[in-house]
Formats: C-alpha cells, sequence, structure tokens
C-alpha cells in the first residue's frame, strides 16, 4: 500500500512558506466533530497501509489513513481486535481521525480507549519534520508521552502519520439482554447495580426505555451470567442480533441519532445520578449521556458544575459557537504553548478544537 509520507512533508512545507492553513482530512467520517474547519485540505486517504503485525505480541503498526474496517478484517484473521471498538462510520472512518478524536466505542470502560492502547506515533509537524515517539512494544514510554498528548488533539498539534497500537484477543462469546425500564433515574440505579457485579459486562447502554447489556468472554461464563440475569430480572429478555444493535450505537445508526435537533455528550462519573437535563440515551454504564436539546454551553456548564465532567456538542453547531467544555487559564496557556512548539505558525487545523487555539 502507498506510502506518501514523502509528498505530505512537502505539502506542509510549501503551506508553511506560503503562510496558508492546512484542514487535515481522512476519510471525512468525523466532519461533524468539532467547529468549522479551515484551510486548503490535506488528504491523508492514500496514506495507507499495515506496516508490521505481531499477533503473538499483541501489536500492530499502520500508516494513518488506513480504514478501521480493513484493521478489523484483518484482526479478526488472527481472533483478534482494536480494544477501543472505534467506530467505522460506514467504512469511512480511518485510524489517524480515530487517534485525533480519540473515538472509542460502547466497551470504552472495560476495554479502554484508544487513547489507552497507542503505543507510539509518527509525527509531521508544522515545521515540517518528521518525529517518532514511543515505539512498536508494550514497554516503551520514558520521559513525556506525547504519542498519547496526539487523542484527541483534533489534529491541531500535526499529522499522525503512523500508530503503533495495542490489540486485544476477541472474546470467545459474546450475549445481549434486553430490559424494559421506562425512568432513565432507574436505569442509571441498574447500572451501577451492574458494575458492582463480578459479570462479564463489555456494554451497558438504555436508550428508547430499553436497557442493554452485553455479556463477552468465555462461552460458559457468558451463558451462567445471562442465565443468572434472567433470573434476577424475570422479564429480561435476549436480544437475538445484539452485534447489529451495538454497531448501530457505535456509529450513530441508531435512530436516535438520526435528528437533526442540536445533541449534546456529557462525560460525567456513572454514580453522577441527578441533572436537570434529561438523557435521551444513557451508554458507559451512565459515564456517557446523550442530551437532545437547544442548549447552549453556558447552560450545560452550570448544569455540570455541581457534579463535574465535561460536555460537547456533537451535532447542531452554529457557526463559530465553541462546541467543547471551556477549559480554565492554566489549561488553556499549556495547550497554546504545545501548539507553539509542534505547529509555531498555526497550520493545522486552526480553531478546530478552539476558537483560541
Amino acid at each position: 500500500m502507498p506510502d506518501i509520507t514523502s509528498q505530505l512533508l512537502e505539502q506542509v512545507l510549501e503551506a508553511r512558506l506560503e503562510r496558508r492553513c492546512l484542514q487535515i482530512v481522512g476519510g471525512g467520517s468525523k466532519e461533524h466533530y468539532g467547529r468549522p474547519s479551515r484551510g486548503s485540505k490535506i488528504e491523508l486517504s492514500g496514506h495507507q497501509g499495515i506496516i508490521s503485525y505481531q499477533p503473538d505480541e499483541l501489536v500492530l503498526t499502520v500508516r494513518c489513513g488506513t480504514r478501521i474496517e480493513v484493521i478489523q478484517a484483518l484482526l479478526a484473521e488472527k481472533n483478534q481486535m482494536l480494544a477501543s471498538d472505534p467506530p467505522q462510520y460506514n467504512g469511512a472512518a480511518t485510524i489517524g481521525g480515530s487517534v485525533a478524536c480519540n473515538d472509542s466505542g460502547p466497551g470504552r470502560p472495560w476495554t479502554g480507549s484508544i487513547r489507552d492502547s497507542v503505543l507510539g506515533i509518527q509525527l509531521i509537524t508544522g515545521k515540517g519534520e518528521k518525529l517518532q515517539f514511543g515505539g512498536r512494544v508494550m514497554k516503551n514510554v520514558a520521559g513525556y508521552d506525547v504519542s498519547r498528548l496526539q487523542c484527541g488533539a483534533m489534529g491541531c498539534m500535526g499529522i499522525v502519520s503512523e500508530v503503533s497500537l495495542k490489540v486485544m484477543p476477541r472474546p470467545a462469546h459474546s450475549l445481549t439482554m434486553k430490559l424494559e425500564i421506562n425512568s432513565h433515574i432507574d436505569a442509571l440505579e441498574h447500572m451501577s447495580l451492574l458494575a458492582r457485579s463480578a459479570y462479564p459486562i463489555s456494554g451497558n447502554c438504555w436508550i428508547d426505555g430499553i436497557q442493554y447489556v452485553r455479556f463477552e468472554g468465555a462461552y460458559s461464563a457468558v451463558e451462567k451470567a445471562a442465565k443468572d440475569y434472567a433470573r434476577l430480572f424475570p422479564d429480561a429478555n435476549e436480544l437475538r442480533d445484539g452485534s447489529s444493535f451495538w454497531g448501530s450505537v457505535r456509529d450513530h445508526h441508531h435512530s436516535f441519532f438520526r435528528s437533526s435537533r442540536r445533541l449534546w455528550r456529557l462525560s460525567i462519573h456513572p454514580t453522577a445520578q441527578y441533572l436537570e437535563l434529561e438523557p435521551g440515551l444513557l451508554d458507559w454504564s451512565g459515564a456517557q449521556r446523550w442530551i437532545p436539546g437547544e442548549h447552549n454551553m453556558t447552560e450545560m456548564v452550570a448544569a455540570l458544575s455541581p457534579i463535574g465532567g465535561n460536555a460537547s456538542l456533537i451535532k447542531g453547531g452554529i457557526g463559530e459557537e465553541d462546541v467543547f467544555h471551556p477549559m480554565d487559564e492554566g489549561s488553556q496557556r499549556l495547550h497554546v504553548a504545545l501548539k507553539s512548539k509542534f505547529d509555531p505558525d498555526r497550520i493545522f487545523n486552526p480553531g478546530r478544537m478552539y476558537s483560541w487555539l
């Protein structure tokens, strides 16, 4: 598969010379995420390919334009998977975009985020340098962990051209149970109860008045957990096509995400029960809560202030409004200082994350 690192470096150096901004584009699956992009496009979709895969070591190194579905298909041949199960968005999502947005699926509380999986990266800076951070083995971090710094940075620090990741064994068996629970408060209490159990849970979601619980692991353990759950909650039933349901939540294909309304995502402590704003979807055992409605960031920050957490406007941003939770002055100064080191001329995705970055 093509390695276009040299072409990418040339485009960056040319843009720096011309004082021109660059809009980093992979598969285009996350255009809805963040603030409006500015600048001429630098396309990464052609920078694809598996560089190294060591199934026995559970380590994979790929170029940033490689699509998630291609990676998952390769890993499935060895009964392995990406730990965070990042969204695929109709096959358009790339590993570079998933790292840049720190995008993880419904299993994130149990298998970790994509940030937790990153071992090392190759980064193209705004100075036109190609730098290597971390490595391709499990034990490699010494000093500042710059590799994971890029996770969630929305490309504002540079282009992640290659990434090395930990992978994990694919569960031998998966089974999803569903239970009708009308109130989101009752659903949160149910999630809290399950969190204290020893069940092999890998997904816990509430939507449209239905609680969905996914058990994964060894066949005997999963079957036993499902029987115990059905005994405790006699109204529970097995969901026959659980993989389709979890895929619809992961990739935002579920009908909940199809509305044209504004949609907020809150990340808070899972035991935070009471919130003035009523969620339409609970995921990650209550740690991720989706709020539809015409709210603004000021209202969201005020609602979260008693319990902590942060808010992001995922859909329905208007104009140049900030869509991520405000940072304190100290954090802003740190981000600006990092930006000045990696991208002193503010070439990459200016304003995509915050208006001031």
